[in-house]
């Protein structure tokens, strides 16, 4: 899961801070296709779906390098959830296409 939270600041420079808890998105869920860039504003969309639910997500970046960053990281969950899923339900072909076998 992916989940978002407020930052609350530490009390002191010797203690951590805390976090409350806003709402989770669950990785399983989230729509590939459904990224959408709005370069302009920094913002991206994650749209999980869910039968009879969709949610959506509007994220927004400080800047470029850290909305690259987001979006690559994101992906990059995405499609190894991809991967996987491919190699449960064709094993034979996916060990075929894993260089490391």
């Amino acid at each position: 899961a992916m989940v978002f939270s407020e930052e609350l600041p530490a009390k002191d420079k010797y203690s951590s801070p805390n976090y409350i808890y806003k709402y989770d998105l669950k990785i399983n869920k989230l729509q590939h296709k459904e990224f959408k860039r709005n370069k302009e504003s920094f913002q991206f969309t994650l749209v999980e779906v869910d039968v009879g639910n969709t949610r959506r997500v509007v994220c927004q970046c400080k800047d470029d390098e850290q909305y690259e960053l987001w979006v690559t990281n994101v992906e990059k969950v995405l499609q190894r959830q991809m991967d996987l899923i491919i190699a449960l339900t064709n094993p034979t072909a996916a060990l075929q296409k894993d260089p490391r076998s």
